[in-house]
């Protein structure tokens, strides 16, 4: 079965066979930047052959967009403008919602990015995890004004 690899606050945890077999077996990890370094680091892999293992590599960057890999790709994948940044607790968790829509709805992997970015972005304007809810037409309203292009396959 094709899974996504998402370790984020357990690699401590994890031996190198652990995530080596993760590695070897998922279609997609995500994680951010600093818990890419712990894996290389864990395992003694680079970039390169970390990328090489998965289908999709996908690296979150902060303020700084995230990164995509696939297919010997790399999509460099802008951030969306919060309104405010009142808790950034959930946002990776609503970021991953936002990839796994775009991959149920075959979305390129420009349109995936930019609508896992927004996703996470209603998550970090509000407090908590759980607290926030938009529309369809409110999300493709706001994707237009961040990415300056209509979103229309919601």
């Amino acid at each position: 079965l094709p899974f996504i690899f998402d370790p984020g606050q357990i690699i401590p945890a994890l031996s190198k066979s652990e995530i080596m077999f993760c590695l070897k077996n998922a279609m997609m990890m995500i994680v951010n930047d600093y818990e890419l370094s712990l894996i290389k680091d864990k395992t003694g892999l680079t970039l390169n052959e970390i990328k090489n293992k998965l289908k999709y590599l996908i690296v979150t960057l902060g303020p700084k967009g995230s990164l995509i890999y696939h297919t010997g790709k790399k999509y460099q994948i802008p951030v969306a403008k919060p309104k405010n940044t009142s808790d950034p607790t959930g946002a990776g968790d609503a970021y991953r919602a936002g990839i796994i829509k775009g991959l149920i709805e075959g979305f390129e992997i420009e349109t995936m990015g930019r609508v896992a970015a927004l996703a996470s972005v209603y998550t970090v304007e509000k407090y908590g995890t759980q607290t926030h809810s938009y529309s369809a037409t409110s999300f493709k309203k706001r994707y237009k004004e961040n990415f300056s292009e209509n979103l229309t396959c919601l």
